[in-house]
């Protein structure tokens, strides 16, 4: 697999590529930042964030489904080798860190792809 890779600023870069695993890992970031409906060309795309995640009242065995299949139906991800959701009820904060496992043989974590945001989010 072969991605265009993302420059300082979280944009696409021109004529910067990057391949196998460090294209799966900015392929499983792209995923869980595409909001349904977003993706103009096909509103079906993307992660249903504001239709079944950000509801009320929160459904946190639900929402880890969603996060874990989004990953794992990700072109290049081979297995999920761990996966825990941790929800705060009085911020209503669910942190999610995972191991995956690509194609490649390599392994990643959340950190790998919080590490692809330049915004710190």
């Amino acid at each position: 697999m072969i991605r265009r890779a993302f420059d300082e600023n979280g944009d696409y870069a021109i004529n910067k590529f990057i391949e196998q695993s460090a294209a799966t890992i900015q392929a499983v970031t792209t995923r869980l930042r595409l909001f349904r409906g977003e993706y103009f060309l096909d509103l079906s795309k993307g992660v249903p964030w504001y239709q079944e995640v950000f509801i009320k009242p929160s459904r946190q065995s639900e929402v880890e489904r969603i996060i874990r299949n989004t990953i794992l139906q990700t072109e290049g991800v081979q297995e999920l080798l761990a996966f825990d959701g941790d929800f705060n009820g009085n911020t209503r904060k669910l942190t999610v860190s995972f191991t995956a496992k690509t194609i490649y043989g390599d392994e990643f974590t959340e950190a790998d792809i919080e590490g692809l945001n330049p915004l710190g989010a």
